[in-house]
């Protein structure tokens, strides 16, 4: 049985009368809520999903987009505390993991709640740099980049009207993820699970195996067939292994 959706722009959920914990989840670069549709119908029953939603994307698309990563990380904040009565979960993949780990960071710093577990997909450690960045590309030379990281059907990256539309929006995006940079290596008290795609060229398996650097309780790592986008085509795959995670942290 579900309540009212909560209303917020920035978190797309449609809440349950009783949940006993909320996954928070932040959608790749160029990606928006959409990117979870589905889950809720496969996730645990006690599980409330909450979705990222930021400007310039998906129903947002006609807001500036945020390249800044302090300015997103500040509005999530303002947005996200008032969901923190229950014990929570953040999960994202590629730049969402990044912002999942930098607002776990601002979190403690204003001495809110914090998640009882940070999930982090396809996205590497902030202390190491982007190994091929692009966000410093206009134009095509963009746009031909975004091509290697098969994220973007070729249909409408040969759309010029619609790349034309999109283009600030994955701008943004690209230079959040690639700039963020935080080479405080301090060990935290929080569980890190991490997801990596056994082809991704761009955060493989051992290059976020360093994410055990920041937390000195349980490091656990899964590894997936599939490049930097197997959070698509190993949904239910990956679904299951973050129901067993839940499922622990409810039982305790």
């Amino acid at each position: 049985m579900k309540q009212e959706t909560f209303h917020s722009k920035w978190i797309i959920n449609e809440c349950k009368k009783s949940p006993k914990i909320r996954l928070f989840c932040f959608p790749y670069a160029g990606g928006g809520a959409s990117v979870f549709k589905g889950w809720s119908e496969k996730i645990i029953d006690e599980v409330e999903i909450c979705a990222i939603q930021t400007p310039g994307h998906e129903q947002r698309i006609c807001e500036k987009p945020i390249s800044s990563m302090t300015e997103i990380i500040y509005a999530l904040c303002d947005e996200i505390y008032p969901l923190t009565d229950l014990p929570y979960v953040f999960f994202g993949h590629s730049l969402g993991g990044l912002e999942c780990f930098a607002l776990y960071r601002e979190f403690i710093k204003r001495k809110y709640n914090l998640p009882k577990l940070l999930i982090l997909s396809g996205c590497r450690p902030p202390f190491k740099p982007e190994p091929r960045p692009i966000y410093h590309l206009e134009g095509q030379s963009f746009i031909e980049a975004l091509k290697n990281y098969n994220g973007t059907s070729e249909e409408v990256l040969l759309n010029s009207e619609l790349m034309s539309f999109l283009f600030p929006m994955l701008k943004a995006d690209f230079t959040l993820a690639e700039k963020y940079m935080d080479f405080n290596v301090e060990k935290h008290d929080i569980d890190i699970t991490i997801m990596s795609g056994i082809s991704d060229i761009d955060a493989s398996p051992e290059f976020m195996h360093d994410w055990q650097e920041y937390t000195n309780k349980t490091f656990t790592q899964y590894i997936f067939q599939g490049d930097h986008f197997f959070i698509n085509s190993k949904n239910d795959e990956i679904i299951e292994r973050i129901n067993y995670s839940l499922r622990n942290i409810i039982d305790i």
